[in-house]
């Protein structure tokens, strides 16, 4: 396949019969000393206007082929070989799912993509994703240009290519609407040869986060927040619907300004295990219209606690809203002081022992996590047993004496918790709650379930197209240099014309 990128300079070849016209003019004969003028006596004589009108000079021929093959240089031809590998990188973001004609946008932007591949010889081409990069179809499968072949990611575009990571020897083309940001940036930094854009919905709302937690003064009930956005560019009314298993409530309808967010808070029983958030009205991206939140983290916990614990410990945890001791549960975690061991159950293990004065401050270290925040007095505390060897990690020690260790899920515990003097305290249920939350790697006191979508995932508007800063499609052609060598060949052909005009002068002014 060949071409020009500027075809317009070919309309300068029409100056070729003008060079032919001008090369009939010469200038009068130069005045030459001869021996005799008799011999002279047929020559003609110089016209009295100063210039003579004749057959065109044979040098027209050479000007004109010069000045041909400077246009054609100017033109800038390019031959492109058939077999150049073309890369497309397909963006199946989350706003591609929009339908803006009936159908969705990646479904427009891969039939566009289809008949692009076809207008340019069909070259090998490889459709490969922008959110998982590793995963490649080739062209010549017609699973490529199928919609359902490439799942919406709601998380946006994965890690973007570098453009040295980007194979120079390939053409790379891009197929987006120009929703996301960051991929519009990355967009204009890389070697794209092509760039196929679909889109023109700017309208959108949105719900973008639901978070559910226990509510704090009824542990039958459920508290839930209802993020909704406008990331659009006109004001809009939504409703937020709630659904669970028997029940579904409906909040009151909401005015939402341009690019604003609204809260809806609703309580609902503790029975429910999952929620469904869902808008009133759908508009031309459904994806997030709706949020599903499994409200599995909030349930309570079952605990076997060992007949041996001391009465403190066992109130502390009769006490805690997040867990429950019915022995029908399957055992999550296993309190021991003493009895045998639960294989693969996380384990809160206390020594029973005589207990001994702590002659130093108690310090919690950053493996404790939240528990830092815990103050606590060493009048309060009597170390309990000798610490074993091979801990992973120390929670709470007294100088040199570890009283709160972790190994794994279980949290070895060498503080006397039958002590008046620490299980009267407030201090003391938190220190328990705070233990089982390290034992168990989650917060069991003050769970919160949360699912969420970044707003910026919800933009469906196509953002400016930016001034690419790659190759455009003609350079990546694989150009043979066509325009570069018909230059030097021109520039060449002009030195020697020049040289001969030169030589012709000196043998003129050699000869008179």
């Amino acid at each position: 396949m060949t071409g020009l990128d500027s075809p317009w300079w070919l309309f300068a070849l029409a100056a070729i019969p003008l060079i032919r016209w001008l090369h009939r003019w010469r200038a009068p004969f130069s005045a030459v000393a001869v021996s005799a003028v008799f011999l002279w006596k047929r020559a003609d004589s110089s016209h009295a206007a100063g210039a003579e009108r004749g057959e065109p000079d044979p040098a027209w021929r050479w000007r004109a082929l010069l000045w041909a093959l400077i246009v054609l240089a100017l033109a800038r031809p390019w031959f492109q070989q058939q077999d150049v590998p073309v890369t497309v990188w397909v963006d199946h973001t989350m706003s591609m799912a929009t339908s803006d004609t009936g159908s969705s946008r990646l479904s427009v932007g891969l039939e566009q993509l289809e008949d692009a591949l076809r207008d340019a010889g069909h070259p090998p081409a490889t459709l490969r994703s922008l959110s998982d990069p590793s995963r490649a179809i080739e062209a010549t499968d017609a699973a490529a240009f199928d919609a359902t072949a490439w799942p919406y990611s709601r998380d946006g575009p994965g890690r973007l290519p570098t453009a040295a990571t980007l194979d120079p020897a390939t053409e790379h083309w891009l197929l987006t609407d120009g929703a996301n940001a960051r991929l519009v940036e990355w967009s204009a930094r890389a070697p794209l040869n092509r760039v196929i854009r679909v889109g023109e919905v700017t309208e959108n709302l949105a719900i973008t986060r639901v978070a559910a937690r226990r509510n704090l003064e009824d542990l039958s009930l459920v508290d839930v927040l209802v993020v909704v956005s406008n990331r659009g560019t006109l004001p809009a009314q939504r409703a937020v619907i709630l659904e669970t298993s028997g029940q579904t409530m409906t909040s009151p309808v909401l005015d939402l300004a341009p690019r604003t967010d609204e809260l809806v808070a609703m309580t609902l029983p503790r029975t429910a295990r999952s929620i469904n958030a869902s808008l009133s009205n759908s508009d031309r991206l459904d994806l997030d219209d709706a949020m599903q939140l499994d409200l599995a983290s909030l349930r309570k916990i079952a605990v076997a606690v060992d007949g041996a614990c001391p009465a403190g410990l066992k109130r502390a945890v009769r006490s805690h809203g997040g867990l429950t001791t019915e022995s029908g549960d399957v055992i999550e975690l296993h309190i021991n002081c003493g009895g045998a061991e639960r294989p693969g159950v996380p384990m809160l293990r206390v020594l029973v022992q005589l207990a001994t004065p702590v002659d130093a401050d108690p310090v919690w270290l950053p493996a404790a996590g939240k528990l830092q925040r815990l103050t606590l007095n060493a009048d309060w505390l009597a170390a309990s047993g000798t610490p074993a060897s091979g801990q992973d990690d120390v929670l709470l020690a007294a100088g040199e004496r570890p009283l709160i260790t972790r190994t794994g899920q279980t949290v070895d515990v060498y503080v006397d918790l039958g002590n008046p003097l620490l299980v009267d305290r407030p201090e003391f249920p938190a220190m328990i709650a705070g233990m089982i939350d390290v034992a168990l790697g989650r917060d069991v006191l003050d769970p919160v379930a949360v699912s969420r979508l970044d707003a910026v995932e919800a933009d469906v508007a196509p953002l400016p197209e930016p001034a690419y800063a790659g190759r455009s499609v003609s350079q990546a052609r694989h150009r043979t240099g066509l325009a570069e060598t018909l230059l030097l060949i021109a520039m060449a052909l002009l030195a020697i014309d020049a040289a001969l005009i030169m030589r012709a002068r000196r043998r003129r002014v050699r000869d008179a």
